[in-house]
């Protein structure tokens, strides 16, 4: 039996063909890879990447909120968002809004650098 099976393996083997492992594969889907980034790279513009003050305002008014409700305390947002702001800093902001602790939240320097920092279009 073991040379019977030792014959089917051989023959299932040689159906199968060899595997492609070439090295042009791996260049063009490296190259194809690249081209993608480089193309997807240059379709946003600082423009796209701006949000309205009202939608920076609810995206940290938000994080006051729950950070408020979760540390039982009660907090204005003293330095509101005027103009356009870009997305990523407000993310950020409410970031580390969310990730203050309860005792930092509580005293009265509780605004992270973040939130001061926010870049704004003028």
């Amino acid at each position: 039996m073991d040379d019977r099976q030792n014959r089917q393996r051989g023959s299932l083997d040689r159906q199968a063909g060899p595997i492609q492992t070439g090295s042009n594969w791996h260049i063009r889907s490296l190259s194809l890879a690249v081209w993608l980034c480089v193309l997807t790279a240059n379709c946003t513009t600082n423009e796209d990447q701006m949000i309205s003050q009202s939608d920076a305002n609810t995206r940290i008014a938000a994080a006051y909120l729950y950070k408020d409700s979760q540390c039982q305390t009660n907090h204005s947002i003293t330095i509101p968002v005027f103009t356009k702001a870009r997305g990523s800093d407000v993310d950020l902001c409410v970031l580390q809004l969310l990730n203050t602790d309860c005792l930092t939240w509580s005293s009265d320097q509780n605004v992270p650098a973040a939130c001061l920092a926010i870049s704004i279009q003028l």
